[in-house]
């Protein structure tokens, strides 16, 4: 687990444009924003470890906030699989926003089925951390936010529907009537960036925006494009 440097999403996210999608039957191009921001580096919130160094781990980005309706609230980042850990000092590029001592990287650009995308999951905030037990949600806020550590995924339960990033409103909107599954069930839509089944990826339909291709906008010079606005929007 690594904590989110804010400034630093802020600045990938000004990353997004158009690619085409595919084109109609008249031969206009379909353009779309979708899947456009790509990870491909990320600053850690402390110092590695020689061993994390030589064998760089998946890394997943976690941060609290405020959220208007739920408070307190937890949120998880599509998984990083980086090649590398270095010095940003040691880097023959900058990456903006970045100003942390360390950064995590892939060797190469990935493409737009590795977009960044982050979804509210109060299943964050029970992960253990390995090295001591500790809960996340127990952490003080400072040592928090600079974060970087092992964290046991055993424990991950979660109920994807609604999108809930605090455990007490998850209770209030479920009730007895929660459906909790594991990490590895769940994947992220690449439309509203929500945390939903693998399932409704395989019916080609996204339970919190109601997208069709949960997964990608759509293929290259895919021809029917009937429902191309209830899938974008």
């Amino acid at each position: 687990m690594n904590y989110i440097d804010p400034i630093e999403i802020k600045e990938l996210r000004k990353t997004e444009h158009e690619r085409r999608i595919g084109r109609t039957e008249g031969g206009d191009d379909i353009m779309s924003q979708l899947g456009t921001v790509v990870q491909q580096y990320v600053g850690l919130a402390s110092n590695p470890d020689v061993h994390t160094m030589e064998k760089p781990p998946t890394i997943i980005g976690i941060s609290k906030r405020e959220h208007p309706y739920q408070g307190e609230s937890w949120l998880m980042s599509r998984p990083l699989r980086p090649s590398w850990i270095r010095r940003r000092s040691e880097l023959v590029f900058t990456i903006p926003g970045c100003t942390r001592e360390f950064v995590a990287g892939e060797e190469e650009m990935g493409t737009w089925h590795s977009f960044y995308a982050e979804s509210y999951c109060y299943a964050v905030s029970n992960l253990k951390l390995k090295k001591d037990g500790r809960m996340i949600k127990q952490l003080p806020q400072g040592e928090l936010e600079n974060l970087f550590a092992e964290v046991d995924f055993e424990d991950f339960k979660f109920d994807p529907e609604g999108s809930i990033g605090s455990l007490a409103k998850s209770n209030e909107f479920h009730g007895d009537n929660i459906r909790e599954v594991r990490f590895e069930d769940l994947c992220f839509c690449i439309n509203c960036e929500c945390l939903i089944l693998q399932d409704d990826v395989s019916e080609g339909f996204c339970g919190e925006c109601g997208c069709s291709n949960p997964e990608h906008p759509a293929y290259e010079d895919v021809r029917d494009f009937n429902n191309i606005f209830d899938e974008y929007f």
